[in-house]
């Protein structure tokens, strides 16, 4: 069988690929959604695996390891057997929530880039939020009764948002809808991090159209997503 990967997880992390400034190429970008748009509508279900293969292939041509690769390896760690499994979308939850996300964040800064710390890295993981309006949404930490505005943020057609629901969030892009039993996985990976706690007390707002060190970010994803997001219309 080899390695396999549920539809919703290649999708979460290739659109959370989109959102990060990490360094995937527009050619890479193109060739891992040229890779997600050749799955046919029949297996577009969120569980559906697929063979993780091409999606790597795709990924093997970038200078340096993509999402894909590392949420791979990330999630090869806690099995028995690493050849021979499937990455679900909760790997890819855990992938964007936990420690190993936040470490390596911690790990490529660049401290004349980064303005404010606790917004940059609060935004890089993945955050249960519920939608405040078509561009806005908040996130009230399960933990104490403040919240975080995050505005404006992008959301893939195919996502949209929807008054009442819960979505991921990823540095100003919603990478899927989650369930509660989804929000509650990634709660629970977000408090093992004590120091991401205290950071999120320093941020009550983030404005993604003026986001320090990035300029417009919001445009910045919208113009990324505008050159592959039709590959995988639906």
């Amino acid at each position: 069988m080899g390695i396999m990967i549920e539809y919703g997880a290649v999708r979460t992390v290739l659109y959370g690929t989109i959102s990060c400034q990490c360094p995937v190429t527009p050619e890479t970008d193109q060739a891992l959604f040229t890779a997600l748009g050749r799955v046919p509508p029949r297996e577009r279900r969120e569980d559906h695996p697929l063979p993780l293969e091409p999606f790597l292939e795709a990924a093997a041509q970038n200078p340096v390891k993509t999402p894909l690769q590392l949420c791979a390896e990330f999630a090869s760690f806690s099995r028995d057997d690493p050849r021979e499994f499937t990455l679900t979308r909760g790997d890819a939850l855990r992938y964007f929530s936990c420690r190993y996300h936040f470490d390596r964040m911690l790990q490529g800064l660049r401290p004349l880039e980064v303005h404010h710390l606790p917004s940059f890295l609060t935004s890089h993981m993945i955050l249960p939020v519920t939608p405040a309006d078509e561009t806005t949404v908040l996130y009230q930490p399960a933990r104490g009764d403040r919240s975080i505005t995050f505005t404006p943020v992008f959301a893939p057609p195919s996502i949209g948002l929807s008054p009442g629901k819960l979505y991921g969030l990823h540095f100003g892009m919603i990478l899927t809808e989650l369930s509660p039993d989804q929000a509650e996985l990634v709660e629970l990976h977000l408090a093992r991090i004590p120091e991401l706690q205290s950071l999120m007390r320093e941020v009550s707002r983030v404005d993604f159209s003026a986001f320090p060190g990035s300029e417009n970010h919001f445009l910045r994803v919208r113009q990324r997503w505008d050159l592959v997001g039709h590959l995988v219309a639906p």
